[in-house]
């Protein structure tokens, strides 16, 4: 069977022998004379091919089998080998992962050309209540149409459908575009990453090479409500209250009770991000020596650049673990619904480098009022 493929994929297969020096095994290519995701088309007059789209050749939909290698093809388009998500230029990756709840997709599909001129997804590793927005494309030649906004309140719809309790997104601060898309859609500003993306990641026509590492706002907007009894920190009471308000979610304040003995701590590192996770899932007495323990294997071992630390805030009181981690430089970053087991945390960072606080830009005043709060907070903790 391995023989029979590789004759089919090749063009010509043929064992060389070289006496007692042994045999080579050779395979030959041709290199296609056009290529095979036509990116000839894209050289077309794109005004034109704009002025000819019309709204009835537009169809809005859910992701089809068939769709794989569309997806990919528009992704090239957009933005080249430059797109951070290396899943989204294997067609039956995102086949995959749409078959499997992970990715929920919804694309904009030209029926005259029989291409696939939009795509926007949420992505829901592990099945959560919550999902993340992104992914999102709309082929070169046909932005200024509305696309966006049509796939996002059909992407909205499906996730209603499931029963999700949000959507989070992470939009740049290099820019204010996708912030300001964010805010029309109702979302709200929870917290604050900063040096999220890698300085070396850029986006072919959205931006040129990166200064520094892109720091990233982190919006929230809520689908449907549950009872919610939180252990807030009396050091963030004020900065956590506002933000919950401004995301339009109701908690109650749960009374003091014994801590367990023992907890859950789970943390990973992205090499290609440079990126650590603490993610403490059950906060217990042993926690603290946990946290530290990945925290100094993230920092030393793996050097990673930037660590988040999500804590829980439905299990106890975590005042006496605030100024223990404040100790170790981690800085108060926001809040994040439903983000561990379908619990809320709190989110912390620690920063192994410098961020250009200048080069942020910030839309909206509610948005500008949270980052300063971080921004300070990261002051006070690294002095």
């Amino acid at each position: 069977l391995e023989l029979f493929l590789i004759r089919e994929y090749s063009d010509s297969v043929e064992w060389i022998n070289h006496g007692n020096k042994g045999k080579e095994f050779m395979l030959s290519f041709k290199i296609p004379s056009k290529d095979i995701f036509n990116i000839d088309r894209d050289r077309r007059d794109e005004t034109k091919e704009k002025e000819n789209l019309k709204p009835e050749d537009i169809e809005i939909r859910a992701f089809k089998k068939s769709d794989g290698i569309k997806v990919s093809r528009i992704i090239y388009r957009a933005y080249g080998y430059t797109y951070p998500n290396v899943d989204m230029y294997y067609p039956q990756k995102i086949l995959d992962l749409n078959q499997n709840g992970e990715l929920i997709s919804i694309v904009s599909y030209d029926k005259k050309s029989d291409e696939i001129i939009g795509h926007y997804a949420l992505e829901r590793p592990g099945l959560g209540m919550i999902a993340e927005s992104g992914q999102a494309v709309v082929s070169p030649r046909c932005r200024g149409l509305g696309l966006m906004k049509k796939m996002r309140n059909l992407l909205e719809k499906s996730a209603q459908e499931l029963g999700l309790e949000g959507i989070v997104s992470q939009p740049v601060t290099s820019h204010t575009f996708s912030q300001q898309v964010n805010e029309g859609f109702g979302s709200s500003v929870c917290g604050f990453s900063f040096g999220l993306v890698p300085q070396k990641l850029s986006f072919k026509q959205i931006s040129k090479t990166l200064s520094q590492r892109e720091s990233c706002m982190l919006y929230f907007k809520a689908l449907k409500q549950r009872h919610r009894t939180l252990y807030i920190p009396k050091k963030y009471t004020k900065i956590v209250d506002s933000i919950y308000k401004n995301i339009k979610l109701n908690y109650t304040l749960a009374e003091d009770k014994d801590i367990e003995k023992n907890g859950i701590v789970i943390s990973n590192y992205s090499s290609n991000w440079g990126i650590g996770i603490i993610n403490v899932h059950k906060y217990a007495k042993d926690s603290f020596m946990q946290i530290k323990e990945a925290f100094y294997n993230l920092l030393f071992s793996l050097k990673a650049e930037v660590i988040f630390l999500n804590i829980t805030l439905e299990d106890s009181s975590i005042d006496d673990l605030v100024e223990k981690i404040s100790k170790e430089k981690f800085f108060f970053a926001g809040v994040h619904p439903s983000m561990l087991d379908g619990k809320d945390v709190i989110r912390f960072e620690y920063l192994n480098g410098m961020i250009d606080e200048s080069k942020i830009k910030i839309y909206s005043k509610n948005a500008k009022e949270i980052f300063d709060y971080i921004a300070q907070q990261k002051r006070e903790v690294l002095g």
